[in-house]
C-alpha cells in the first residue's frame, strides 16, 4: 500500500485518539512513495488495477491488507479534496483496467472522506471525473464498494451519469455492502456495461471484515422525518456495524427532544462546520448511551438544557472534534456543555458560554476526559469549576487554552476532586472565582509541565505543584492573549496569542498542528496552548483591484465632518462581507490600512482624518521613505480640488497595504523595506478620483470706464469682462440696471439704448457707452448670467471721468438803475449785481468771472458816456468796443452812465458776453485796458455764445412845487420846466392839519426829492419817498416832542 504525498494532498486523517500526521515540505519526486514503488515495479504500464480506500472506514486496515496482490492501493486523506487526490493519482497512469473505491455509501451517494459525491453535485465535479478517462483502457471498470449506492432509481441514475462522465463501466451495490455476518455482501448488483474485473477483495478479507460500508445523509433541518438527523441516528442505531452520518445541509436543526445514540459500533456524525444542532433551550441535544461509540465532527451544539449535561451527556465512548459547544445549560447536576460519565476525547474544539447551576460550566467529568488542542472560554458555574469540574474521573488537558471562565466558588478554570489531573503545554489564566482563580485541586497534583498559569505574578493555583518548565507571567493578561474569542482561522473560534506573548516558542508537544490545523511549531519551539502563533507576514495587495475614491464636486470646500472616502473603501480582506477583497494576510487577527507613498496634488489638496472627520489634517508630502500611515477603521481621505477643476485624477494616490504591526495611524513611516515580515505589502496600487463638474456662476471681474464728459467709448474686455469655466463668451449675457448719466448702445445702431449684451459683443467691440454730457459722472450696475446662474451685481468703477467745461450763458438782459438828468457823478453798480442773477452754467462749480463788452451804442456827445471803475474811485470810459477784441471787465468792476448836461431819456446800451471762472486771462483795470478774442465762443470755452444787453435811462430833473390846502389837508405837486408848468398830480391828503411839510430831500438817492413831514402838535416825524409820478411809500422817523424843533 502507498500513501498519498502529504506535501501535495494534505494530512492523513487518523483515528481520533491518535495524533495528526504532519504537513511536511514538498519532497524530491524520487522520494515519492508512488514513484519509488513504480520504479520497483518496472514501469507505470505494469499497473492495471488501482484501489482507493477511505481512511475513515472502521477497520480499513483489513480492507487494505485483503486486496488482491496486483492492486496498487491509496488511502484517501480526509481533507475535502478527495476527488482531486484521485484525479492527481490517476494522471500518473494509463490503460488501467479497473479502479475500485471503498467508502461509505447511500442511495445515489458515495462518501469519500469529507466529500460526498452524489446526484445533486455530480456535475459540479464533471471536469475532474472526465479527466479520469484518459487513464482508463477501453472497457475499464469502476467498482463502487459502498452500501446501497444503487438501491433505487436515484442511485441507479447516479451510476449511469458517473459512467457517462468517466467513460468506464460502473458497478455498484443495491444493498448493504460488507460482512455477511451483519447482513451485507460484496456483490455489486447494479452495473452499466460489461463488468470484466474480478472482485477486488480476497475471500479471507471478505470473511474477516466485520463491518458494512453504510452511510446516512441528512438532507434537511427538520427535527424528524425522512432525511432528518433524528431519522439518520435511528437508522444507524438499528444498523449492524459502524455507520457514518453526513449532514449535507447548512442551518440549524431545532430539537423537540434529545437525540439518543445506542449503537455499540461507532456512529460518526460529520457536520462539515456549517450546521447547528440546538436544544432550543428546552432539551438536551445529545445523549450517548452506555456501551455506544460515537464521533462528532464539524458540529455546533447549542441551546441545550437539562439537569445534567445541557449539550451532551456521555455514558459511552465519544470523540468530539472540530466542533463548538456554546450556550448550553445544566440546571442541577453540572456539565453545562458536556457531562461525561464514560470515555470522552475533546480535540480541536471550543466550549464557550456554557453554564451550570452546580459544577463544570464547560464540562463535568466522572469518567475519562482527554482535552487537547481546544479552547474553553466564558463558561460559568454557580458552584465549582467554571471551565471543567473533574469530579471523580481522570482528566488530561494538553495543548489547550482555558481563559475567561468563572466559578462562584472555587476553580474558575479547573476544579479537581480526583487523584488524576494532568495539565501540560496549556494556558490556564484569566479565570475567576471567589477564592483561587485558575486551578483548585482537592488532591495535591503536579503540573505536567510547559504550562502558562495566571498573570501579574499570580499563578492562580492551589495544591498544584509547578515545574521548572511552567511559566507564571508578570505581565497583564492582555500581554498574553487576546481575550476576545473569535475566528482566527480553522473551523472553531480561538483565543489568539498576542505579539510578544510569553507563551510563544516555549512549549513542548508531540502534536503537529494547533486547534486550527496550523502546523506546529512555527518558531524555535511550539507555543503553549491551543493556538500556534504565526510570525508576521507582510500583507499581500492585489494591485489590479484599482479601487476608486468617492467622487467630489467641483469647487468643493475644505473638509468638515465625516466626508470624503473611508480608507476601508480602498483596502479590505478577502472575505465576501468586506466587499473589495484586495488584501490577504496570513496572520491571525490581522487588520489592515494603507501607507500612502505618492499623492497627485496637481489639481488640488489632500487631507486626512484619523477620527472619522472630527479633525482634518493636510496630507503633506509623501514618498516611499515617508509614507502616510492610515488605518482602515474611522480613517478618511479628502481631496479639495483647485477652483473650477473637474475631471478624473487617474493617479490620485499610490499606496501599499499596511498591517499595523509597526507604525502609528496618522504618522509617517519608511516603507522602502516591504514584503517579507514587514508591515507593508511589496505591491502598490493606485486609486483614482473623479471631480464632477458643476455649473459655476459667472464671475464679473472687470467693470470700469475711462470717459470724458459728453463723450462715448467703445467697450472692450479691459472695460467689462466676465469669466465662467463652463460657458463661452457668447453664452454670457449682461444686464444693465440703475442707469444714470448715459446709456449703452450698439455701435451699429447708434442712439438706441440697450440694457442687454454679451461678452462676445464686448470682445468684438460692438458695444459702446455714451455719456449724456451732464456734469455728473455716469453710473450703472451690471450682472452677468450664463443662462441659469447669475453673478452678483457690480457697480461701474470709473477709472477716469474727465469733466469738460461748458460755456456759460446769460438768461436775460440787465438794466442799470436810472440816472438823474444833469448828474455828473452818479454811483455805479458791479457786474455781479447787474448780471449775477442772469448767469447760468451747467458746470456745478461755475461762477461769473466777468464780462466781455462787445458793443457800445451810446452817443457820447448827445447822450453820455459808459464808464467802468475797478475800485469805485477812478472811472474810465468804456469807449466804443469791437466785436473781435472786446473789453474784459471782472465781475467786481462797477459800471455807470454819465449823461451830458440837459439829456434825459434812454441812451444807447452795452452788448456783453459772460465769462465763467475757467477764464484764465487778465481783466482791465483803471489804468490798463484788456481785451479778449471772441472769435470762438460757446462750447467748452469760457465765453457765452450769445450776447446780452445792458441798458439804463436818464430821468428828467424838473423843479417841483408842493401845495398843501390849509383847511382840507389836500396835497399836490407841480412840475416846472423853467417857469412853465409841465405837469401836476395829487398826493394823498393828510386831514390832520397839524402835519406840515417841513423839508424836501432825496433820502433814497434815486434822483427824486422826497418829503419830510412833522406834526406841529405831537412832534412826530415821517418821510414820504417819491418817484417821478407821485407818492411811493412812507416811513416814520423818531418823534421829537419839543415842537420848538423845526
Amino acid at each position: 500500500m502507498f500513501e498519498l504525498k502529504p506535501a501535495v494532498l494534505g494530512p492523513v486523517s487518523e483515528p481520533l485518539s491518535s495524533s495528526v500526521s504532519p504537513i511536511t515540505h514538498p519532497r524530491d519526486p524520487l522520494s515519492d512513495p508512488l514513484t519509488s514503488a513504480l520504479t520497483r515495479s518496472s514501469s507505470l504500464a505494469a499497473v492495471k488495477e488501482i484501489a482507493f480506500v477511505d481512511a475513515g472506514l472502521s477497520d480499513y486496515q483489513t480492507l487494505v491488507a485483503g486486496l488482491t496482490p496486483n492492486t496498487v492501493v491509496y488511502r484517501l486523506n480526509s481533507n475535502g479534496e478527495e476527488l482531486s487526490q484521485i484525479s492527481q493519482v490517476l494522471a500518473g497512469y494509463s490503460n488501467l483496467s479497473s479502479v475500485s473505491l471503498f467508502s461509505h455509501g447511500s442511495d445515489g451517494a458515495v462518501q469519500l472522506g469529507n466529500t460526498s459525491l452524489n446526484t445533486n453535485n455530480l456535475l459540479d465535479y464533471a471536469g475532474l471525473l472526465q479527466s479520469w478517462s484518459s487513464s482508463l483502457s477501453a472497457g475499464a471498470d469502476l467498482l463502487l464498494y459502498g452500501c446501497a449506492v444503487a438501491a433505487a432509481a436515484t442511485g441507479q441514475k447516479f451510476v449511469q451519469q458517473l459512467a457517462a462522465l468517466t467513460g468506464a463501466d460502473v458497478a455498484a451495490s443495491s444493498d448493504l455492502t460488507g460482512s455477511r455476518a451483519v447482513g451485507g455482501n460484496w456483490s455489486l448488483e447494479f452495473s452499466t456495461g460489461q463488468i470484466e474485473a474480478s472482485e477486488s477483495l480476497s475471500d479471507w478479507a471478505q470473511a474477516a471484515y466485520q463491518q458494512v460500508l453504510a452511510t446516512f445523509t441528512v438532507t434537511n433541518t427538520s427535527d424528524s422525518g425522512s432525511g432528518s438527523l433524528r431519522e439518520a441516528i435511528a437508522q444507524a442505531n438499528g444498523a449492524v456495524g459502524a455507520d457514518t452520518i453526513n449532514l449535507s445541509v447548512n442551518g440549524t436543526i431545532t430539537l423537540s427532544r434529545e437525540l439518543l445514540l445506542t449503537d455499540s459500533a461507532e456512529t460518526t456524525i460529520n457536520g462539515a462546520g456549517a450546521i447547528t444542532v440546538s436544544g432550543n433551550n428546552a432539551t438536551r441535544v445529545f445523549f450517548v448511551n452506555t456501551g455506544a461509540i460515537a464521533s462528532f465532527s464539524g458540529l455546533t451544539i447549542s441551546g441545550g438544557n437539562s439537569d445534567f449535561g445541557g449539550g451532551i451527556y456521555n455514558n459511552g465512548f465519544l470523540n468530539v472534534s472540530n466542533s463548538t459547544l456554546s450556550g448550553n445549560l445544566a440546571l442541577r447536576g453540572g456539565g453545562g456543555g458536556i457531562y461525561n460519565n464514560g470515555f470522552l476525547n475533546v480535540s480541536n474544539s471550543t466550549l464557550s458560554g456554557n453554564s451550570a447551576i452546580e459544577g463544570g460550566g464547560g464540562i463535568r467529568n466522572s469518567g475519562t476526559l482527554n482535552v487537547s488542542n481546544s479552547t474553553l472560554s466564558s463558561n460559568t458555574a454557580s458552584g465549582t469549576g467554571g471551565g471543567i469540574y473533574n469530579q471523580s474521573g481522570t482528566l488530561n488537558v494538553s495543548n489547550s487554552t482555558l481563559s475567561g471562565n468563572a466559578a462562584a466558588s472555587n476553580g474558575g478554570g479547573i476544579y479537581n476532586q480526583s487523584d488524576t489531573l494532568n495539565v501540560n503545554n496549556s494556558i490556564v489564566a484569566g479565570n475567576t472565582s471567589s477564592t483561587t482563580s485558575d486551578i483548585v485541586s482537592f488532591v495535591p497534583v503536579t503540573s505536567g509541565g510547559y504550562n502558562l498559569f495566571g498573570y501579574n505574578g499570580n499563578s492562580g493555583l492551589r495544591d498544584v505543584t509547578i515545574t521548572t518548565s511552567d511559566i507564571i507571567p508578570t505581565g497583564a493578561l492582555s500581554t498574553i492573549l487576546n481575550t476576545t474569542l473569535q475566528n482566527n482561522g480553522g473551523s472553531t473560534q480561538t483565543l489568539a496569542l498576542v505579539t510578544g506573548s510569553p507563551a510563544i516558542n516555549v512549549g513542548n508537544t508531540t502534536l503537529t498542528t494547533d486547534q486550527r490545523g496550523i502546523a506546529r511549531p512555527q518558531g524555535a519551539a511550539p507555543d503553549i496552548g491551543a493556538f500556534e502563533s504565526l510570525p508576521n507576514v507582510a500583507p499581500v495587495l492585489n494591485a489590479t483591484a484599482s479601487p476608486t475614491l468617492t467622487a467630489m464636486l467641483e469647487d468643493a470646500g475644505a473638509p468638515s465632518g465625516a466626508v470624503g472616502t473611508l480608507v476601508s473603501q480602498l483596502v479590505a480582506f478577502n472575505a465576501p462581507a468586506e466587499g473589495l477583497n484586495n488584501v490577504s494576510d496570513l496572520n491571525t487577527g490581522a487588520v489592515t490600512g494603507i501607507a500612502i507613498t505618492a499623492a497627485d496634488t496637481t489639481n488640488g489638496t489632500w487631507f486626512y482624518s484619523i477620527n472619522n472627520g472630527t479633525t482634518w489634517t493636510a496630507l503633506g508630502t509623501v514618498s516611499n521613505t515617508s509614507a502616510r500611515l492610515l488605518a482602515a477603521a474611522n480613517t478618511r481621505l479628502y481631496f479639495q480640488p483647485t477652483t473650477s477643476y473637474n475631471g478624473t485624477v487617474s493617479t490620485a494616490l499610490t499606496f501599499r497595504a499596511w498591517d499595523q504591526t509597526s507604525g502609528t495611524n496618522g504618522d509617517s513611516n519608511d516603507t522602502s523595506t516591504n514584503g517579507g515580515t514587514s508591515a507593508f505589502s511589496s505591491e502598490t496600487d493606485t486609486t483614482a478620483i473623479t471631480i464632477t463638474a458643476v455649473n459655476d456662476a459667472p464671475t464679473l471681474s472687470t467693470n470700469t470706464l475711462v470717459l470724458s464728459e459728453g463723450d462715448s467709448v467703445v467697450l472692450a474686455s479691459s472695460n467689462i469682462n466676465a469669466t465662467d469655466p463652463d460657458n463661452t463668451p457668447d453664452q454670457l449675457t449682461y444686464t444693465a440696471s440703475s442707469m444714470s448719466g448715459g446709456q449703452f448702445e450698439l455701435v451699429a445702431n447708434a442712439s438706441v439704448a440697450i440694457t442687454n449684451f454679451t461678452q462676445a459683443q464686448i470682445n468684438a467691440g460692438a458695444v459702446r457707452f455714451v455719456h449724456d454730457g451732464g456734469e455728473t459722472a455716469p453710473s450703472y450696475s451690471l450682472s452677468v448670467s450664463d443662462g441659469s446662474l447669475n453673478s452678483g451685481s457690480s457697480t461701474v468703477a470709473l477709472g477716469i471721468f474727465t469733466h469738460v467745461n461748458d460755456a456759460p450763458r446769460l438768461i436775460g438782459n440787465a438794466t442799470l438803475p436810472a440816472v438823474t438828468q444833469n448828474n455828473t457823478n452818479p454811483s455805479g453798480s458791479t457786474l455781479t449785481s447787474l448780471f449775477g442773477g442772469l448767469f447760468s452754467d451747467v458746470d456745478a462749480d461755475a461762477s461769473l468771472s466777468g464780462l466781455a463788452i462787445e458793443g457800445n451804442t451810446a452817443n457820447s456827445s448827445t447822450e453820455g458816456t459808459w464808464q467802468y471803475s475797478s475800485g469805485g474811485t477812478t472811472w474810465t470810459n468804456v469807449a466804443v468796443a469791437t466785436g473781435a477784441a472786446p473789453l474784459v471787465l471782472a465781475a467786481s468792476t462797477q459800471l455807470r452812465f454819465v449823461p451830458v448836461a440837459g439829456y434825459h431819456g434812454t441812451p444807447g446800451g452795452l452788448t456783453v458776453r459772460a465769462l465763467d471762472n475757467t477764464y484764465d486771462g487778465e481783466f482791465s483795470t483803471d489804468s490798463t485796458r484788456v481785451t479778449v478774442n471772441t472769435t470762438t465762443t460757446g462750447g467748452s470755452t469760457a465765453l457765452s455764445s450769445s450776447l446780452s444787453a445792458l441798458s439804463t435811462s436818464v430821468t428828467q430833473s424838473l423843479p417841483n412845487l408842493v401845495w398843501r390846502h390849509s383847511s382840507t389837508g389836500q396835497n399836490a405837486v407841480w412840475q416846472l420846466q423853467d417857469f412853465t408848468l409841465q405837469s401836476s398830480y395829487y398826493l394823498p391828503p393828510v386831514a390832520d392839519l397839524n402835519w406840515q411839510i417841513s423839508n424836501t430831500a432825496d433820502f433814497n438817492r434815486d434822483g427824486t426829492a422826497d418829503l419830510l413831514w412833522r406834526n406841529q402838535r405831537t412832534g412826530e416825524n415821517a418821510v414820504w419817498l417819491m418817484h417821478s409820478t407821485g407818492f411811493q411809500t412812507s416811513y416814520y422817523l423818531p418823534p421829537v416832542a419839543d415842537t420848538n424843533w423845526r
